[in-house]
């Protein structure tokens, strides 16, 4: 009877918290130089709000996984301007970015 009662107690604890779970959306793209459209490699993302800090891969890719929100999105790299703006994400979404220097 104890063993019926942890397994029911288990998968209430277990739907119960799946219930609270924030959806995710992917945000990703491709970083590349405004007049040459050549990728760029090792460009840093940053996204204060959600405590995200990344590069950019070999292919000038990014991709990263946020709850919906609105969030500011940064972009820096040696040579270049930086690139901020805001944006909002409620449905996985490309964001594409061509750098000026």
């Amino acid at each position: 009877m104890n063993n019926i009662f942890r397994a029911v107690f288990f998968v209430c604890i277990l739907s119960f918290s799946t219930g609270w779970a924030q959806p995710r959306y992917t945000l990703s793209g491709t970083i590349t130089d405004a007049e040459s459209n050549e990728t760029l490699i090792g460009v840093t993302l940053s996204i204060p709000e959600a405590k995200i800090n990344t590069t950019t891969n070999q292919y000038g890719f990014y991709s990263v996984s946020l709850p919906e929100g609105t969030y500011t999105f940064e972009l820096s790299y040696m040579g270049y301007m930086n690139y901020s703006e805001q944006i909002t994400i409620s449905e996985n979404t490309r964001k594409n970015v061509a750098m000026s220097a």
